[in-house]
This record gives structure tokens, sequence and C-alpha cells, in this order.
């Protein structure tokens, strides 16, 4: 009975440090090139997501524990003493000792539990923490080491990439905003944390096969002849290509995402000219993200356009060029304000 009392104290102090501590990890952005204005992979990772009511359970086992340990407590003493008013006044002083005992050690660890969070986020994406922890702190770990690997390799080759030259710059810059959006979108659809993950990658790497396109073609101010349109769409493929070969992954869903974003649900894309039943979801995704982004970026060969603008370019072809389903979902956040702009 009093190594249950003891558990039902703990777990809820212990689950209410580390919850709270976890979403402000969240909300500060852990990694270190997040300090760069990137968007926090952590949102694609396989966080925690509970309920009112599962939350409520881990509560209530701590009420559970209070009410055990009075009971012990009055147990105790009715054995060794003669109910009394003296009696009912000790317990009481006692059962409320013992609440502000449980509150100064939940201060106290939750000061010792935030020191070692900062200790985490001074390591994450440097080195692989070991998870030593337990309950509830072994999350955070978890998902930190999950993207310790391809998501700071990832965003680390775009830091490198965007050093080379102005247009390397704007295919960086671009690719972080753009894989914002498709997490927002992603997440509001309701995407499993696989698909996040496979979709926050895909759009930070899907226009990387730019950088194999010269500039005088990506830059250039007039139409395009049919021999440069034509080097143009092979983008797609060597962002494929470039994936698949430097993160030495197999991951269909990864890099299909990367090589059909640029087709367009009537088939008149590239580079395959596929239509709406075979192009991926999570391509169809990042399309629409890609087109808002490049639209409202202004390019040396035309002026951006605003926002309002974008969205209804993307409303006037949704179901011609991109999928009408989420371009209704993404204009919706946009002018509900609902998704976040960067």
């Amino acid at each position: 009975m009093i190594a249950i009392t003891l558990y039902a104290l703990w777990h809820p102090m212990l689950f209410h440090i580390s919850y709270h501590s976890l979403q402000k990890v969240i909300e500060r952005d852990v990694f270190y090139f997040f300090k760069r204005g990137y968007q926090s992979a952590l949102m694609a990772s396989d966080l925690i997501h509970l309920s009112q009511f599962q939350k409520m359970i881990h509560y209530g086992i701590g009420m559970i524990g209070i009410v055990f340990a009075y009971i012990l407590f009055t147990k105790h003493f009715f054995i060794q003493n003669q109910m009394s008013v003296a009696f009912l006044f000790t317990s009481f002083v006692s059962f409320m000792a013992l609440i502000a005992f449980y509150i100064g050690i939940s201060y106290i660890i939750s000061k010792q539990i935030n020191h070692t969070f900062h200790r985490l986020r001074q390591q994450a994406g440097h080195e692989t923490i070991p998870n030593i922890y337990v309950d509830e702190m072994t999350i955070l770990v978890h998902a930190l080491n999950i993207h310790n690997d391809k998501t700071r390799r990832i965003l680390s080759l775009l830091a490198e990439i965007e050093g080379q030259s102005d247009e390397c710059k704007y295919i960086a810059e671009h690719s972080r905003r753009v894989a914002n959006y498709c997490l927002q979108i992603g997440k509001h659809i309701g995407l499993l944390d696989d698909q996040l993950n496979n979709l926050y990658h895909a759009a930070l790497l899907h226009d990387i096969g730019k950088i194999g396109i010269p500039d005088y073609i990506l830059l250039k101010k007039g139409p395009l002849s049919k021999d440069e349109f034509s080097i143009i769409k092979q983008y797609p493929m060597i962002s494929y290509l470039l994936t698949k070969a430097m993160f030495q992954t197999a991951n269909k869903d990864l890099l299909y995402a990367i090589l059909y974003h640029k087709e367009y649900v009537d088939g008149t894309g590239y580079p395959y000219q596929i239509n709406h039943e075979e192009i991926p979801l999570l391509a169809k995704i990042i399309s629409v993200a890609d087109a808002f982004d490049t639209m409202l970026s202004f390019r040396p060969y035309r002026n951006n356009k605003s926002k309002l603008e974008a969205i209804r370019i993307l409303r006037e072809e949704s179901g011609t060029k991109w999928d009408a389903e989420i371009v209704h979902i993404f204009t919706h956040l946009l002018t509900k304000k609902e998704i976040n702009m960067v």
C-alpha cells in the first residue's frame, strides 16, 4: 500500500513537469540551427499528443495517491489514539503539510529537470544523447535523437548551400519556408508521424536539384527557350537522385514526394506528366506550398505577388494544377490566419 501510494504521488508530478517542459522545449526550438529562424522539426516527431481525458487520468493518479496517503496516516493514528477533536485537527494539519511537501518537492524537481533540459538543448543537433531517463522524460530524449541524424544533416546541407551564391541562398530559404507550410498542412489533415517526417524532409530537399541548373537559366529575365525549359524540367529528378545518394535512402514516400512535386493534377506538369491519381499525397502538398511561396518571393525575372493574389491564383487553378482539397485546406488556414507565415 505504501509503495502504491508513493508511486501515485510521484507519477503525476513527473508527468506534469515533463509534459509542460516538453512543450516549452518545442516552443523554444531545441536545435541550434533553429536559432537562425528554421521551423522546428520536432513538430514532425513522435511526441505525445494527449487528450484531456488522458491528462485527467495521469493527474487522477495523483489524487488517488493523496487520498491513500491520508488514509494510511489516519489509520495509523486511529489505531494509536482515540478519535478526538485534537486528533482531527492534527490529521488535517498533517494532510496540509503533506500537500505543501508535495508542492515543494515538485518545485525542486522542476528546477532540476529544467536544468537537464537545458543541457539537452545544448547537446541536441551536435551528438546523440544517451537515453538514461525514465517515464515521460525519455520521450524528449528520443525525439531529439531521431532528428539529430537526418534532419540535422539536411538543414546543415541547406546552411552550407546558401553560402554559395544569392540564388543558392534563395533555394535554401525557400525550402525551409515550404517545409514549414507543408508541416502545418500535414498536421491539419491528420498525417501520421512517419508521413510528417517524410513530408518535412522532402520539402526541405525538393529544390536541391536546382544547384545543378546554371544560373543563367534559373535567373533568365526573358522567356526560356525550349532547350532551356527542358533542362529546368530535370531538376526534380536531380533532387531525387541527390537525396537518394547523399542520404542513402530507399524511402519511396520521401523520394517520390520530391520527384513528383512539379506534377499537375491535369497531367501537364513535369517531369513525367502524370495525373491526379498517380501523384502521391505528399507531392501534392509540397506542390501547393511551393507554388504559394514562389509567388510571394521576389525573383529577378518577375515581381512578387501579395498574399491575397497568391491565394486567388491557387483557388483559380485548383483542380487543374493543384489538388483542390489541399488548396482549399491551405487557403482556409491562410485566410483564417491559422498558419504561421515565415
